[in-house]
């Protein structure tokens, strides 16, 4: 999924730009007051929060918590660390709302085994805070929620620090907005998707005080999806895409992972269970009506 970010245009007494490559991808800040010291001191602190969330999620990284209870988990019980616990259980809560759509372990390749691999094989002592694996092919991969997760914690990082006007993305995918942007009525961004025929933006989202998630089935060039089936193990066929809006990036990116393998019908049946206030919009893009068609599940572009 592109999008079109509002880092230029900005005449405020004080405008800061970082950027990181983190977690695979790209991260960018915009931070917008009146005290250049102090938003360079911020922006400094959010790219370093930014490298401690990778260090403690990254599955690529043998010191990290998650490469040590994919390691040893299978052997036996392990113990985690409170903050990476939160977001195993997290996982855990989503697995079960989206009946197995969202699911931890889905990156996990295939195996021979008759049962596929799924999260029905962790099981979490939640009195002790410990993770077991049933077999050894299992592993948790953090990364369907990893991006939202470092968002809220910058979020968390820059509203700590009285930043009121600020722009944070990894990604082009994953979004957190503070304030309503330079002019007070929204940072404005261009929704599209890869394999869209028009050019230009399917829409234009207004976001004000929420985080966003955008998950697409054939973000890349490539012809096969990098979501896959919990299900079937198998890529997801037919591109579609599902974005949200709400106060949390880690939920939302949840929801629009699990989405693009429910599919649209049973997405719109698991939004009659979902308050507002958890996600505040929804859209999907599909081809359902030939080229790539958005259609608001809920609410509409300015949230």
């Amino acid at each position: 999924m592109r999008l079109a970010f509002p880092f230029t245009k900005v005449f405020l007494v004080a405008r800061i730009t970082r950027n990181i490559a983190a977690m695979g991808t790209l991260f960018e800040l915009l931070l917008l007051g009146d005290d250049t010291e102090h938003l360079t001191d911020v922006a400094e602190a959010s790219i370093a929060e930014l490298k401690r969330v990778e260090q403690l999620i990254s599955r690529y990284d043998p010191r990290s918590e998650i490469s040590r209870i994919n390691r040893d988990a299978a052997a036996q019980s392990v113990q985690v660390d409170r903050e990476v616990w939160e977001l195993i259980e997290l996982g855990a809560s989503a697995w079960e709302t989206t009946g197995g759509a969202f699911d931890l372990t889905a990156s996990t390749p295939a195996s021979d085994q008759p049962v596929p691999v799924s999260f029905a094989q962790v099981s979490l002592d939640d009195v002790h805070r410990r993770v077991a694996f049933s077999r050894s092919d299992v592993k948790l991969d953090l990364g369907a929620i990893g991006k939202g997760y470092a968002l809220d914690r910058v979020k968390q990082l820059l509203l700590e620090y009285g930043v009121k006007q600020a722009f944070v993305h990894g990604g082009s995918s994953s979004v957190t907005a503070i304030g309503g942007g330079p002019q007070g009525t929204g940072w404005q961004i261009e929704l599209a998707v890869n394999w869209q025929d028009a050019p230009g933006g399917l829409a234009t989202l207004s976001l004000k005080d929420v985080s966003l998630s955008c998950s697409d089935s054939h973000s890349s060039e490539t012809a096969v999806s990098d979501i896959i089936d919990p299900s079937t193990s198998a890529p997801i066929g037919e591109p579609r895409a599902c974005f949200c809006t709400g106060p949390s990036g880690v939920e939302c990116e949840a929801f629009s992972t699990a989405a693009i393998v429910m599919g649209r019908d049973r997405t719109k049946e698991l939004l009659r269970e979902i308050a507002p206030t958890t996600l505040a919009s929804v859209g999907w893009i599909d081809q359902s009506s030939g080229g790539a068609t958005l259609t608001w599940l809920r609410g509409g572009p300015s949230r």
